[in-house]
């Protein structure tokens, strides 16, 4: 799946980001923090809130 629009790559970089600094700090594997296909999902919904992110059900917060 690609982010079909500019906002939803920006959302996406940063949300990998988010991944992998917190999958290293907490030394676990980026998968165990939120999976690939629930990444897109926040990028094509694109909560405006933390606490929309967070209702997500494949989000693991960090």
């Amino acid at each position: 799946m690609r982010a079909r629009k500019p906002r939803e790559l920006a959302i996406l970089k940063q949300v990998a980001q988010w991944r992998e600094e917190t999958a290293r700090a907490n030394d676990v594997p980026r998968g165990r923090v939120i999976r690939d296909d629930a990444i897109y999902d926040v990028c094509s919904r694109a909560p405006s809130t933390m606490q929309k992110l967070q209702n997500y059900a494949d989000f693991r917060g960090g």
